[in-house]
């Protein structure tokens, strides 16, 4: 669902709600599978939007997948909208958690991986970088990396994210999580791959706690009913709105 809010007087960003569902506990699985009540309905309703497939016909242990990323850590009710974030962010934040759920776990990996990528490059287009007075250019970048940023291997875009302060070392190491994750499994021959349901929702919560301050979307504490995003995002989405 698509909506318009207000984030400040002067710009207003589309917001998208529950696009990742909602929490749910392994212990509200009974009544939601009897239907009892309108609250198991409403739930009935989410999970299904994620997973693609009627609550009927999901077993109990996909249902139990979906409660393993579905806590309230990990839970956004609110995701700013674009046509770009949709497609290259929340998507495929919601495919991993339906791979996951469905079982897929390397698909689940996969798909945080190229979240991680996509967070990278989004947060080197919001922050501003100047150089001599002007923001860095494409011929910038080449000189200064030997390529733009968005063609560099993603290894090297998280030390150039560090290094100019984009992003803290937590972050950095967030993303080294879904780097390494997906270079052991579809990359490194010799590597183990045992324990690829923990490591897929591990991925999944990098991901998510990544996007998630990435993104810094809320309620404002200050001004009832208005939501306050992350404002480096928030004037890149209503500049990439104005130069349509």
């Amino acid at each position: 669902m698509n909506d318009t809010v207000t984030e400040s007087r002067r710009n207003k960003i589309q917001v998208m709600f529950n696009q990742l569902g909602i929490p749910l506990d392994r212990g509200e699985i009974p009544a939601l599978l009897q239907g009892k009540g309108p609250v198991a309905d409403m739930k009935a309703e989410h999970i299904e939007s994620v997973i693609g497939l009627p609550l009927e016909h999901l077993p109990g242990e996909i249902l139990e997948r979906y409660c393993d990323l579905s806590t309230p850590e990990l839970y956004m009710p609110i995701l700013p909208y674009s046509e770009k974030l949709y497609e290259k962010l929340i998507t495929p934040l919601r495919s991993a958690k339906r791979c996951y759920c469905l079982g897929e776990f390397l698909a689940a990996i996969e798909l945080c991986a190229h979240i991680g990528e996509m967070l990278a490059q989004l947060v080197w287009q919001i922050t501003p970088i100047n150089h001599n007075k002007g923001r860095v250019t494409e011929e910038f970048e080449k000189g200064l990396f030997g390529r733009t940023f968005e063609k560099l291997g993603q290894e090297r875009r998280i030390e150039v994210l560090r290094t100019f302060g984009a992003i803290t070392s937590d972050q950095a190491r967030l993303f080294d999580i879904l780097r390494v994750r997906r270079r052991d499994y579809f990359h490194i021959w010799s590597a183990a791959t045992k324990g690829s349901q923990p490591d897929a929702a591990g991925c999944f919560g990098a991901a998510f706690t990544l996007t998630k301050e990435v993104m810094q979307i809320g309620i404002s504490p200050n001004e009832r009913g208005t939501l306050v995003v992350n404002p480096l995002l928030s004037t890149y989405l209503n500049e990439s709105v104005s130069g349509e």
